[in-house]
């Protein structure tokens, strides 16, 4: 926009006809720079679906087992993600979300946790364990009341994965946890470390 005014300028000021053609030109460089922008932009959106998915949407894959939930058919919906979880690209996303379904709306925190230690008997990479263990933690704590387990999972996982990303995240939950509930309360009321 700039170089479009100036060269209006200089072609009132004398240039003539040249200073028009100077516009156009930094017009056409203008849009050519911004149709390039967008092919590359639109190039690095794809990039990560087709290096994680394969050029599929994730999403998709279980909208029919969402629709159960949503019309509120949760024990068919916990069968199907079981049926899904046999296909082996599958397996780690139906186990975790049937064991949210278990462990949340069907009250069965403890086959929830049992679908999970099932599917940690399969070799699993580093980012799954994670997640999978993860969720172990969230039902011990939340659903089950048990922060003994909660903090054994804990510790395997910082045993387990010692260069792990979330490494401080699991610590700081683990002191958190063993602070709450395993600490004995000093004449002020406050919790003190055994």
């Amino acid at each position: 926009m700039l170089a479009t005014v100036a060269s209006l300028l200089l072609a009132l000021m004398g240039l003539g006809w040249r200073g028009v053609e100077l516009a156009a030109v930094c017009w056409a460089v203008y849009g050519l720079g911004f149709a390039a922008l967008a092919f590359v932009e639109r190039g690095v959106d794809a990039l990560p679906r087709f290096l994680h998915g394969g050029g599929h949407r994730s999403t998709g894959e279980f909208s029919d087992i969402e629709t159960l939930v949503v019309r509120g058919r949760l024990v068919d919906a916990a069968d199907a993600l079981l049926e899904r979880g046999r296909i082996p690209e599958h397996r780690v996303a139906a186990a975790l979300r049937r064991a949210a379904l278990l462990g949340g709306p069907l009250g069965n925190p403890e086959a929830a946790v049992q679908a999970l230690l099932d599917l940690r008997t399969v070799a699993l990479g580093r980012e799954v364990d994670l997640r999978v263990g993860l969720a172990l933690v969230d039902l011990y704590e939340q659903e089950l009341h048990d922060p003994g387990r909660a903090m054994a999972e804990l510790r395997r996982l910082l045993d387990r994965h010692p260069d792990a990303p979330t490494q401080r995240r699991l610590r700081l939950h683990l002191a958190d946890l063993r602070q709450h509930h395993f600490s004995a309360p000093d004449q002020t009321g406050a919790r003190t470390p055994p």
